[in-house]
Parts: structure tokens; C-alpha cells; sequence
């Protein structure tokens, strides 16, 4: 029996139903959808799950479709062992995710205005995101943080180009042409760095289709089902590559 054809989806919380979006417009038959998006995720968790995705399985995905996520946002890689020992209040979004390494939990920040910002005192893991983040973030100088998550899409890429996986990414929204104030607590930039290597970025972003359509949800930064199968359709031309596998 042949082995089924693993895809791997990374995003943020538009990413969370990737796999059902893709397995309704390429089925599922001797394919294995594998989707490690998180809610309030950023670029550091997308790239470093992509990287102990690839360093602990045994083989290659056949396909990777990587969505990054807000400039602003700052994930830590934390040893699970550690965290555990903290009590995260329901709600409190940003806590300790799972990783793909076992031994490691990541925290999420969700942005310089995330959830961790609510401080909620009366749990231990409130405090703790509340020392971290504050540690990390300087808001007179919030382009070293778009800096740095600029590199972990450089270093996604390049892993990709290295070991000739197949692939393709974008970001939910587009970076440099911001539609809404909104997008200014995820970040922009003026224009994409050059040492990024564009050549299988979709040049669209599903944000735009669901401001298009009407289908976004009211925080504006948010789309719904309806808006990302219509943005896998418009890019069939790349996506079709799942086809193939």
C-alpha cells in the first residue's frame, strides 16, 4: 500500500482550519493533512515548528503551505518541564502550546497588544507572560521586532529551498499595503526585504479576499471559511501541486 502524502499547514488562528479547507477542495484519499497553526501564534512559532517538524520526523512533509502571521508578535520556545509549574486563567489564549518537540512548550504572545497585556494577577502564568513580554518589547523601537520576525520567514524558506520541499507561503495579511488601521497592532512594513526569497510566495493574501467578499469577522484581522476556500481557489495554480504528490 503506498504511504499517503503528508502536507503540513502552518499558521496562526486563520490557519487553525487550513486542513479542512484544503481537504475540501483536494480530498483526502492518500493524503495525510498535519496542521500546526495556533491561535495567536507569530512568526517565531511557525518557523520553529516547521523546523522541529523536519528535525523529528522521519520523513519529509511532501508538501508545506506555510501562512505567517503579525510582525509584532513574539513566541518562546519554553522547556516544558519548567512551565508546568504555571496556572494560566481560562481565556488567557497565550499560554503554554504544544510543540512538536515534546519537551518544549511554546508561549504566544499574540502581538504587543495581546492577551497577555489583560494581567490577569490571579494566576501565576498571567504574571509570568506579563515579565516576559514586557522584557522583550520595546515600543520605541518595534521595527527590531518586525526584524526578527522577518527573519524567521527567512530562515522557513530557506529550510524548504535547502531541502527541496515542496511549498508555498504568504502572510494573512499583506505587509506592506495595509488595508485598516488594524493591521498597524500586527505590523507593516514598507517593502519586503530582499533577502527573502519570493519565488513561491502567492503574491495574494486571504485577508484581502475576505475584505473583498464581505467575510471577514469584526476585529477586522479575521475571515471566515467562505473567504479562505475562495482564496485556495484563486491560487489552484499553485495549489494544485497537492494534485501531483
Amino acid at each position: 500500500m503506498a504511504k499517503n502524502k503528508k502536507i503540513l499547514l502552518i499558521g496562526c488562528s486563520n490557519g487553525v482550519r487550513l486542513h479542512r479547507h484544503f481537504s475540501t477542495i483536494y480530498g483526502t484519499e492518500n493524503k495525510e493533512y498535519i496542521n500546526l497553526s495556533a491561535d495567536a501564534a507569530g512568526n517565531f512559532y511557525i518557523a520553529g515548528q516547521l523546523f522541529d517538524y523536519i528535525n523529528r520526523s522521519s520523513d519529509l512533509p511532501d508538501y508545506v503551505y506555510l501562512q505567517f502571521s503579525g510582525l509584532s508578535r513574539i513566541d518562546l520556545s519554553i522547556s516544558g518541564l519548567w512551565i508546568g509549574k504555571y496556572v494560566f486563567g481560562k481565556g488567557h489564549y497565550t499560554y503554554n502550546f504544544e510543540s512538536v518537540n515534546k519537551k518544549r512548550r511554546w508561549l504566544l504572545s499574540g502581538g504587543y497588544y495581546g492577551s497577555w497585556t489583560a494581567n490577569q494577577q490571579e494566576y501565576g502564568g498571567a504574571k509570568l507572560m506579563d515579565d516576559v513580554f514586557n522584557s522583550m518589547y520595546d515600543i520605541d523601537d518595534i521595527q527590531y521586532t518586525f526584524e526578527q520576525s522577518l527573519k524567521e520567514i527567512y530562515s522557513a524558506v530557506e529550510l524548504c529551498n535547502s531541502l527541496k520541499i515542496k511549498y508555498n507561503w504568504t502572510s494573512y495579511y499583506d505587509y506592506t499595503k495595509p488595508r485598516d488601521p488594524d493591521y498597524l497592532l500586527d505590523g507593516t512594513i514598507d517593502k519586503m526585504p530582499s533577502y527573502i526569497d519570493m519565488t513561491h510566495h502567492l503574491k495574494n493574501y486571504p485577508l484581502d479576499v475576505g475584505i473583498e467578499m464581505g467575510e471577514t469577522w469584526d476585529d477586522v484581522i479575521h475571515y471566515n471559511d467562505v473567504a479562505h476556500l475562495e482564496f485556495i481557489r484563486r491560487n489552484a495554480d499553485k495549489f494544485d501541486i497537492i494534485k501531483s504528490l
